[in-house]
Parts: C-alpha cells; sequence; structure tokens
C-alpha cells in the first residue's frame, strides 16, 4: 500500500479522490523544465555519436553538441544538465565548465585509452554528478584507474533497431563493421578473408590514414562509409557480423545483429564478453579460433531474447532519467 492509501486508510468521506503519482510520473513531469546538452566527439557514423543521439530522445528539451565545436557560454547557460560521452575525448570541453554534468564512460575510454598520467583528469571526474558505464567489468577498471569516491552507475546499452529495408545488391555474404584503425585490428579481418577465399566478405567504414593504401582480396568488398540505415539493412541480410577488435565497449553494431537475429562471431575481448557468450554468439582469439566456428541457428534465437530481456530501450530510458533528472 502507498503512503498515500495509508494516510487516508481511516477517511471515509473524502470529497477529493487520492490519485497515486510512480516514480515515472514525477520523472516526466521535471524532465519538461530541464534543458539537456548531450556531448560527443566522434563524427556522425560513429558508435558513440549513435548513443548519444538515443539518449538524447529521452529527454523532451534536449540538443546534441559536438565538443570539438564552438558553443557561446550564454547558450550554455540556457542548459540544466550536460551529459558527456567518452571521458577522453572531451575532457577540454568539461575542465572548464561550471555546469553539472555527467560522464558516460563508453568504452574505449577505460581500455585503449588508458595515460600514464590519470590524475591529469582526476579533477574532472571528482566534479561529475554521475559517473556511468556499461557494465561490471568496465565499472572495476574505471575504478582501477582513477580510484574514484563517487559512485559509478551502470546502465546497460539498449538498442533502436528501427529502419527502412532498402534492397541490398550483395548477397551470401559476411560483414565487418567499423572504422579502419588499431584498435578494430582490420589486420586481423583480412586474414579471415584470405583464409577463406570461398566465401564472401564486405566491409563498411572510414578508415585512418594508414589504411588508405590497403589492396583488398577479391573476395572483400569495401563500401566505405554509409548511413545508419543502410549499415542495418547490410546487417539484416548479411551472413553474420564479424568484429575482430582488440577491445570494445558495448557495440552498438553487435547488439544491433544479436536483436535482428544474425549470428555475431566476435574477437574473445572483455566488451564483447559482456554481451556475447557460447549461448547467444560465437567468442574467437585467433584466425584459427575462427576457422572452427560452426553457424547454430539456436543461439541467434537466444541473442535476441537475450537483447529483449537486458537492452530494452525503456528500462534505458528510465534510468537515465533518473540519474540526470
Amino acid at each position: 500500500m502507498s503512503d498515500y492509501k495509508l494516510a487516508f486508510s481511516d477517511s471515509k468521506n473524502l470529497d477529493i479522490k487520492i490519485k497515486e503519482r510512480t516514480l515515472e510520473d514525477l520523472i516526466n513531469e521535471r524532465n519538461t523544465n530541464k534543458k539537456i546538452l548531450i556531448v560527443y566527439n566522434n563524427s556522425k557514423y560513429s558508435g558513440n555519436y549513435f548513443t548519444a543521439l538515443r539518449i538524447s530522445k529521452y529527454f523532451n528539451n534536449s540538443k546534441l553538441h559536438n565538443c570539438e565545436d564552438q558553443m557561446l557560454k550564454s547558450e550554455l547557460n540556457n542548459y540544466h544538465h550536460i551529459i558527456a560521452i567518452h571521458l577522453y575525448k572531451c575532457y577540454n570541453f568539461l575542465k572548464e565548465l561550471n555546469k553539472p554534468y555527467s560522464i558516460i564512460f563508453a568504452g574505449t575510454d577505460c581500455n585503449y585509452f588508458q595515460l600514464l598520467q590519470p590524475e591529469l583528469y582526476k579533477d574532472v571526474l571528482d566534479r561529475a554528478c554521475n559517473i556511468i558505464t556499461f557494465n561490471l567489468d568496465m565499472k572495476d577498471r574505471i575504478n582501477y584507474i582513477y580510484n574514484l569516491r563517487q559512485k559509478i552507475n551502470i546502465i546497460p546499452q539498449s538498442i533502436d533497431i528501427q529502419f527502412e529495408e532498402q534492397e541490398i545488391e550483395e548477397q551470401d555474404y559476411y560483414l565487418w563493421v567499423g572504422k579502419l584503425r588499431k584498435i578494430k585490428d582490420p589486420e586481423l579481418f583480412l586474414e579471415i578473408v584470405n583464409s577463406n577465399s570461398e566465401k564472401n566478405f564486405i566491409m563498411i567504414g572510414e578508415m585512418d590514414s594508414e589504411y588508405k593504401a590497403i589492396e583488398f582480396p577479391s573476395n572483400l568488398k569495401y563500401l566505405g562509409i554509409q548511413d545508419r540505415n543502410t549499415v542495418l539493412n547490410y546487417i539484416n541480410k548479411s551472413n553474420g557480423l564479424i568484429n575482430t577488435s582488440l577491445e570494445e565497449g558495448m557495440s552498438d553494431v553487435i547488439l544491433s545483429a544479436m536483436s535482428l537475429g544474425i549470428p555475431v562471431l566476435v574477437r574473445n575481448n572483455s566488451g564483447n564478453r559482456s554481451i556475447v557468450n557460447q549461448k547467444t554468439g560465437y567468442l574467437f582469439n585467433n584466425l584459427d579460433d575462427f576457422n572452427k566456428i560452426t553457424i547454430n541457428s539456436k543461439k541467434s534465437l537466444n541473442a535476441k531474447i537475450y537483447i529483449h530481456n537486458n537492452h530494452n530501450l525503456s528500462k534505458e530510458h528510465l534510468e537515465y532519467q533518473k540519474i540526470i533528472i
């Protein structure tokens, strides 16, 4: 019984009906008055950008801002709270900030981008209203690096796979999606492609300058940068999604494939292990492991159920509103 009902349980002749308000009602009332600025530092084809875009929809009055772009102080003062995605990439924006803010550790900022002087970032972290990350392993690493005083909130990534179907010319292929850079280890993917000459592969994503001169095998088609709708169409028509990253946070692309029931063949790293196991997909350490994989359709069904139960939009929506609002 609620506090309202307990207070009036002995009153029989009330003229006013008691209306119980849920936590969600209270949050939504406060949400209408809050202006939220969501800060990122990536291209509009990156996972961090799509995380920022998705979270922005959870607030009635929000705006996305690339922290490399200038913002007038007068405009910044209009916002009640700032959410920054990726500590290192948004550090310069945050260090002079005099507004309440929260920081989302997106993955690579507590893995690949570990610095020799973490104390440099300590003040920005100590002043944050909230520290948020996606899983327990990431939380442990953040605490190990920074020895934070405040609580770290774990909010698993959700996934939004609404897209318009479009015609895909290619058929019978495996897909790799990501920026061609060292942390993604595209070299291992090329080894996989060369070792499976009877199979077709597609690669989507922009590339660092060191990969500009790469020669792609004849059974690999490189499509460059594509918009999210096109990427989801290619995932949905693929035989499987391959991920070769040395480290990941909680990959939007992998979650999307799992939600669509597409097999995920992913490198055995801490981020991938947080969402993929022997029941929901395929983990491999090297080329030999990959070549031993046999696809089992039951795992894809398990993956869809897992995503529905653990990475749904409504739960993520409420968690961010509870913390920020």
